[in-house]
């Protein structure tokens, strides 16, 4: 209590510098520790610009035919940076959840509905005051996790290979990159070790391709989290998470996973092309020769 009286008397003897001692029916000598802050930034506050706050999400979804992790970007409809791809965000309303917000944002700018939507996990705060040419704008941005057979405007929402984006081979405008690149090291932190977030990634049912083809796409970035793996232990590892079935043992697969253009392969600036699916190079990966690709379920 000693402190916060303290406190309060430095903060009065500077308020009654500039206002009354008496203000809007405030005492600043007599009242209470709630009340005198109340009031105090109520007299402070309209004296700055507060940034806006938004909600930016990272839309993601795994793409069954590459088994790669691709990221929705719509065109934007106005200034600034009118007409490049961007993850959708929305400026939060007053009384609305960040989650409705998200929600909000995926529907109004990529027509994902909120049904396609597996999940939705807190990313962080940005919080750089440039970040926004408009004005100061803290953004929280969200991680949804989305149904890959979601359809969506060809023409002006796209998927790109998450791998892309975080190397910066395609920019995106705002600080989007560098939310992306959050992204990315949370997803290595918790896929494989969240029940619950690698669930809403792979889905009820599963192959083991599916899962080396992520693995190998993050292990390719280069982010702070170690996403190295090995690809000749990966039924074991799975065994080992006491999550997973074997559903149905498939017959052998030596199909391909994506591999890494290099920025030299794929040149791509805010005002070039969106990234499609074709832009995505393949390589072969043999499976253990003989060992048939398995299909999973979760316990």
């Amino acid at each position: 209590m000693t402190e916060i009286n303290a406190r309060k008397r430095q903060l009065t003897e500077k308020l009654t510098t500039h206002w009354s001692e008496n203000l809007d029916g405030v005492d600043w000598r007599t009242a209470n520790p709630e009340d005198y802050a109340s009031a105090a930034v109520d007299l402070i506050a309209p004296k700055y610009d507060l940034p806006n706050i938004s909600v930016d999400v990272i839309p993601l979804a795994v793409n069954e035919r590459t088994n790669q992790l691709e990221v929705f970007v719509a065109e934007r409809l106005y200034e600034p940076f009118l007409g490049e791809p961007a993850l959708p965000g929305v400026l939060l309303t007053p009384h609305e959840q960040l989650e409705e917000a998200a929600l909000r944002a995926l529907a109004s700018k990529t027509l994902i509905a909120a049904h396609t939507v597996r999940a939705v996990f807190d990313l962080g705060t940005f919080d750089n005051p440039d970040r926004d040419p408009r004005g100061a704008t803290v953004a929280i941005a969200k991680l949804a996790i989305i149904d890959p057979n979601v359809e969506v405007d060809g023409q002006k929402v796209r998927r790109i290979p998450i791998h892309l984006i975080a190397s910066d081979e395609v920019e995106l405008p705002f600080d989007h990159n560098t939310i992306v690149r959050a992204a990315v090291t949370m997803f290595g932190e918790k896929f494989l070790s969240s029940k619950t977030f690698t669930k809403s990634v792979l889905g009820d049912v599963f192959t083991t391709k599916v899962v080396r083809g992520i693995l190998t796409q993050m292990s390719n970035i280069d982010s702070d989290t170690d996403h190295s793996y090995d690809p000749s232990n990966l039924t074991r590892q799975l065994k080992s998470t006491g999550w997973v079935d074997t559903a149905v043992e498939e017959t052998p697969n030596y199909g391909t996973v994506p591999a890494i253009r290099s920025a030299s392969a794929v040149a791509v600036s805010r005002s070039s092309d969106y990234i499609t699916q074709n832009d995505v190079s393949t390589t072969s990966y043999s499976t253990s020769r003989g060992r048939p690709s398995r299909t999973w379920s979760w316990k």
